[in-house]
């Protein structure tokens, strides 16, 4: 069903105050950026901020929230792509391309924060959960199909290919400098020689 000219004008507003809020949280660090901060970014009244997300662990649900929906996208292109190696490799070669080093540095500090905040932490953990059982049943796939090694298990290889991913994306955000696009061509090369029979 298509979305009414509402709902496409909430949905672009709730963007538009999650995008502000990452400048925030980018800028000041997540305790020092207030909800006053975060109207003055999006350009709102605190009324019209409130209505969408009426606390910060709101706003970081909404990120949530929409790092599901890349989840999602992810997951659309792994079971769409034949070859399961291909698909493993090109969507993590993808996911670190289009890594800023902005992106990396307000997700390296929101699970810095998600240590101590319970609630933040249940929501990436959920997160981490979806994306790690997309990429393993992407890896038993090509494992039946012998496009991927049987050297180790699934679980194991997912691991791996995770802790690449993650590995590269903390570089981009420490370094700052580091380019996404051959750090991805890297991540590319490590995953292949990790996972071809």
């Amino acid at each position: 069903m298509a979305r009414s000219k509402d709902d496409k004008l909430e949905a672009k507003r709730r963007r538009e105050i999650l995008e502000a809020a990452s400048r925030c949280f980018l800028r000041d660090g997540f305790h020092a950026a207030s909800m006053r901060s975060i109207c003055a970014e999006a350009g709102l009244s605190a009324g019209a901020v409130y209505n969408y997300f009426p606390s910060k662990d709101a706003i970081i649900e909404g990120m949530a929230d929409w790092e599901r929906d890349e989840i999602d996208e992810l997951a659309d292109y792994l079971r769409s792509e034949r070859n399961a190696l291909t698909a493993v490799v090109e969507g993590a070669r993808a996911m670190v391309a289009e890594t800023s080093a902005d992106d990396a540095q307000l997700y390296a500090d929101l699970i810095a924060e998600a240590g101590r905040n319970p609630t933040m932490a249940a929501l990436f953990r959920e997160s981490d959960e979806v994306m790690k059982a997309v990429f393993c049943e992407t890896i038993e796939r090509g494992q039946a199909a012998g496009t991927i090694t049987h050297r180790h298990d699934a679980a194991s290889l997912t691991a791996m290919v995770m802790a690449v991913y993650e590995g590269l994306v903390g570089r981009i955000g420490h370094e700052g400098e580091a380019s996404p696009k051959a750090l991805a061509d890297l991540a590319a090369q490590a995953i292949t020689r990790l996972l071809e029979p």
